[in-house]
């Protein structure tokens, strides 16, 4: 997409500039304050670890595991990969980056500067990496495989992307784009990077996530509703509200529980749901400013992405088995 540079910074955030051909002047400035953002994030540890303690008074202290720094700004994060590493989508208006963070150490790896426009981030177990982009009454999808620089691939949608979700094997990407009267679920191919087909959905919804089986998908809105549309007939077969205003939400790999991040009041929060009987099994207390969540593959860890304009971090909360409607272990041969 001609609509700016990117830049890699291999190894400590070191690295070398790569430009589309047509790059504007504010394109130009984009990828400098992206290199300053890279450059304080590694040498800013001692702050971001601080302000991650200042957050931990906000969490359950019982329950969050660890608090990992990360960059101010941040607004997604990708599910955690094999090696141990996860991808931050974080910014202003102006500039985004992504950069990719050591769980075990906590340590950045490697940022990429980003199209600003970027509101979203998913990533397939090949390590391709899906970004909504929500511009003024447009929408897409753009490919990057990093370290690349340029995008592998740009896929426009019908509105505004508000969020992203590949299928558990990647073959597919699920992109929630809405515009002021409408929304729609955009099935784009992650191979040959094509728009596949397009589902329509409530106007309201502000994101969507697919079940382990790619049979159907949630989607939420802000006023606390979740509605489960399956994909092969287009047919809605549950809707019911929650009474909440709905930030994000990931499905178990195993297929059950429903993890919905929420907020009410002056309250952040984890409803754990069974989707199969649409029956709130628990409520977990979250930290404040949460904005994003992610699950291990085997589906024993949450991670919630925080993330303010001073500062961001990752919080680590251990949670329990999922449990069945009838207070068994869920069976994933079953449950899909």
């Amino acid at each position: 997409m001609a609509q700016g540079g990117y830049l890699v910074a291999e190894g400590p955030f070191f690295g070398k500039y790569a430009r589309e051909t047509a790059v504007t002047s504010r394109h130009v400035l984009g990828l400098v304050v992206a290199a300053v953002l890279a450059v304080g994030l590694a040498g800013c540890g001692r702050q971001l670890a601080a302000a991650g303690q200042k957050m931990h008074s906000s969490a359950a202290a019982s329950r969050i595991e660890r608090i990992i720094p990360a960059p101010a700004g941040l607004v997604g994060l990708t599910a955690p990969e094999p090696n141990g590493t996860i991808w931050v989508l974080a910014g202003n208006a102006r500039v985004k980056a992504l950069t990719e963070v050591n769980l075990l150490s906590g340590k950045p790896v490697m940022t990429i500067g980003v199209d600003p426009r970027a509101e979203s981030v998913a990533e397939s177990p090949t390590g391709l990496i899906a970004l909504g982009l929500a511009g003024r009454g447009v929408g897409a999808v753009q490919f990057v495989m990093p370290p690349r620089v340029l995008p592998t691939g740009v896929v426009p949608v019908g509105g505004p992307v508000r969020s992203v979700e590949f299928s558990q094997v990647g073959k597919d990407l699920y992109a929630l784009d809405a515009s002021r009267h409408s929304a729609s679920v955009s099935v784009v191919s992650a191979y040959d990077k094509r728009l596949v087909r397009t589902l329509g959905v409530s106007k309201f919804s502000i994101g969507c996530v697919p079940n382990p089986a790619s049979t159907a998908v949630f989607c939420f809105d802000a006023h606390g509703t979740i509605q489960q549309t399956l994909l092969r007939s287009d047919q809605l077969v549950q809707s019911y509200s929650l009474s909440r205003r709905l930030i994000s939400a990931v499905v178990s790999p195993l297929g059950s529980p429903l993890y919905v991040l929420a907020q009410v009041g002056s309250s952040w929060q984890i409803l754990v749901i069974d989707p199969a009987t649409e029956q709130l099994k628990k409520v977990l207390p979250a930290p404040a400013h949460a904005v994003a969540l992610a699950i291990s593959p085997n589906g024993r860890t949450l991670y919630i992405g925080v993330g303010t304009p001073r500062y961001g971090n990752l919080q680590v909360l251990e949670v329990e088995p999922p449990l069945s409607s009838e207070g068994g272990l869920f069976d994933s041969a079953s449950k899909g």
